[in-house]
């Protein structure tokens, strides 16, 4: 079990992120990054950290141009995407256990522009 992520999306269709801006998730030592060993430490309360962006079971997803930053666990997870189109991101997180960037499972990436 685990929080949910802070951009979800489950069986969508044609998802866009983009345009230059930042996604900070702010978590912290003070606060998520503080059960990140203990999960039984606030806010976690015996549950897994939230990914920042998760999509699960959609088609045709567009992320471009963004900065995302300080996810309280994996920043962007794509599961059993179709279509997916990743480019141009910064991602900035602590050094801190499953600060992954990008995670694809189940996932079939596309060369096509949206």
């Amino acid at each position: 079990m685990m929080h949910q992520a802070l951009l979800f999306a489950w069986q969508a269709t044609n998802i866009s992120i983009s345009g230059g801006g930042v996604i900070n998730a702010r978590a912290g030592e003070a606060g998520w990054w503080r059960c990140a060993r203990n999960l039984s430490a606030p806010p976690c309360a015996g549950y897994g950290r939230p990914h920042l962006l998760m999509f699960s079971s959609v088609n045709e997803v567009e992320v471009a141009e963004v900065t995302v930053m300080n996810s309280p666990d994996w920043t962007l997870h794509f599961s059993s995407v179709t279509g997916l189109h990743v480019h141009g991101l910064n991602v900035s997180n602590p050094d801190e256990p499953n600060a992954d960037g990008i995670d694809i499972d189940c996932t079939q990436v596309s060369n096509t522009k949206m």
